[in-house]
């Protein structure tokens, strides 16, 4: 089994509010368990009411709710989409399952949620999650990104691969958008590394202002966690529908591969 993140850049169109894009390449997802972003469908509205400063004033309750509106919107179009194809899926939003005090995580809180991952897997359903507002004791509320989500599901499921799927070929010295850069093929964890420091000597900052959870950076830090954790595990960054996105399915390392320097294999 493979664990594979939907990046909002892959599927949605960004800089057009809540619209999805082309996802052809999803009919190759059929066995695996899925976790999508959110693109244009959440953080606009996220970031319209502030939400990355928790509770913060009286209309932000309000923007939970609609950025959990427009989160599971994007999540039944894709399941329309999946169903279009034959192939069954069951959204799961962990708004609806975790609920946090201090944004402090542990295997245990997703518990209640992987829980019914497994129930859903043995009905013969492709699990779908996504990126969700999350309500906390101490700050009222915070957004729990796609990326951190796949850290958790890894830990549960001990997959061979976990596969983050996004808008550029994977990480590269400089952004790709902005002019000439070189792909970064190999990244090699040395879990004496500080984790956070070490993606960012990797990746430039982030120039969007509508992704309220770190775009690449967020993806390579999430990604050195996994194989820190589970050295065995091996993770993609990939295009859609590109020679690298199906050789990574077929267990073959494209793209930018992240791997510990501890792993057996």
């Amino acid at each position: 089994m493979i664990v594979v993140k939907l990046g909002g850049a892959a599927i949605t169109i960004k800089d057009q509010y809540e619209t999805l894009g082309e996802t052809d390449f999803i009919r190759h997802l059929d066995q695996a368990v899925i976790v999508h972003g959110a693109g244009s469908f959440g953080h606009h509205t996220a970031r319209e009411y502030g939400l990355k400063n928790g509770l913060a004033h009286p209309e932000a309750l309000l923007g939970v709710a609609k950025t959990r509106m427009s989160v599971k919107k994007l999540s039944i179009l894709l399941q329309e989409r999946f169903a279009n194809l034959n192939v069954p899926t069951i959204s799961l939003s962990p708004g609806d399952y975790i609920r946090t005090s201090k944004k402090q995580l542990s295997l245990a809180i997703f518990e209640p949620l992987f829980k019914r991952m497994q129930q859903a897997l043995a009905d013969g359903f492709v699990p779908l999650f996504h990126g969700d507002v999350i309500m906390d004791d101490v700050v009222g509320c915070w957004i729990l990104s796609g990326d951190v989500i796949c850290e958790y599901l890894c830990l549960f499921l001990n997959p061979t691969r976990c596969v983050f799927v996004t808008n550029v070929e994977g990480v590269f010295d400089s952004d790709p958008r902005l002019g000439p850069a070189k792909l970064i093929p190999d990244i090699v964890h040395d879990p004496q590394k500080n984790i956070e420091q070490e993606a960012r000597e990797l990746i430039p900052p982030s120039k969007s202002e509508f992704d309220t959870t770190g775009e690449m950076l967020s993806k390579v830090i999430s990604g050195l966690w996994i194989v820190h954790r589970q050295p065995e595990c091996v993770v993609s960054i990939v295009m859609p529908d590109s020679p690298a996105f199906q050789s990574v399915l077929r267990g073959q390392d494209a793209g930018t591969t992240i791997r510990s320097n501890v792993r057996k294999h």
